[in-house]
């Protein structure tokens, strides 16, 4: 909004909740004010997934407790450490390898994991939302009214600033020159590759349709690094490194 709308937020980018950083795709969930709010989010979806599991388990029934409180997605909350990057995927939607094999530990045929796995993650999305977003919206608000803005002052921003204004604005930003090409297409989540694919078809499916289109920047990345020009003629597609979360 500050690139599109500089005449209105004036380059006031720090983090809405702890106003120490500048705020970012990834900060939301690294932001020290908002931890013990997404740690009391895992404890709860752990909470669920453990009654889900001891619902629809096939097997090893009584250790269900043990393998999601001793999971990387879940047991840095039950023990007060810092977030996972494992658990940071889940709160963008992703399923990951962890919580997969959370499921594949105690539920014999991925048919039965894919009907159980898919309303859990729309549980845990609704409880994001109203937990974590949600609180993130109201202090934007709260803000936003501060600063005498509204939501017309966005669909009206060319009738409320002249077109001087609008190109003066847009000289006096600095210019960023950033040589990181995973920045090229906006945010990429650095904990996902896609190049493993080892996995089953089946979570493949799954990973790539929970995933929505603002984070499938990642794939084609990855996609442009298996086919670079040095990875051609040297033949070197198995030497790429696999994330394995």
């Amino acid at each position: 909004m500050n690139r599109n709308f500089p005449l209105l937020i004036k380059d006031r980018t720090q983090c809405l909740l702890c106003e120490d950083h500048i705020e970012t795709n990834n900060h939301l969930w690294e932001c020290p004010n908002n931890y013990d709010t997404i740690k009391s989010s895992f404890i709860q979806m752990g909470d669920n997934l453990i009654k889900l599991l001891n619902t629809h388990a096939d097997r090893l029934s009584l250790v269900i407790s043990d393998s999601i409180k001793y999971s990387q997605t879940f047991k840095w909350a039950y023990r007060s450490d810092p977030i996972h990057p494992v658990a940071i995927l889940l709160l963008k939607s992703y399923i990951s390898n962890d919580l997969l094999g959370i499921f594949r530990s105690h539920i014999n045929t991925m048919k039965h994991i894919v009907k159980v796995i898919l309303p859990y993650m729309q549980e845990c999305s609704i409880l994001i939302k109203i937990n974590i977003w949600k609180k993130r919206n109201q202090k934007w608000k709260m803000l936003r009214d501060a600063w005498g803005i509204t939501k017309k002052s966005f669909t009206k921003y060319r009738e409320l600033f002249s077109r001087n204004q609008r190109a003066a604005a847009a000289l006096n930003r600095p210019i960023e020159i950033d040589n990181n090409r995973d920045m090229e297409r906006g945010y990429i989540n650095p904990f996902n590759d896609f190049r493993n694919f080892k996995l089953d078809k089946d979570f493949l499916f799954i990973l790539f349709s929970s995933s929505n289109f603002l984070h499938s920047g990642s794939f084609f990345s990855h996609l442009d690094e298996v086919f670079s020009f040095n990875n051609v003629i040297n033949h070197n597609f198995l030497n790429l490194a696999i994330y394995n979360v």
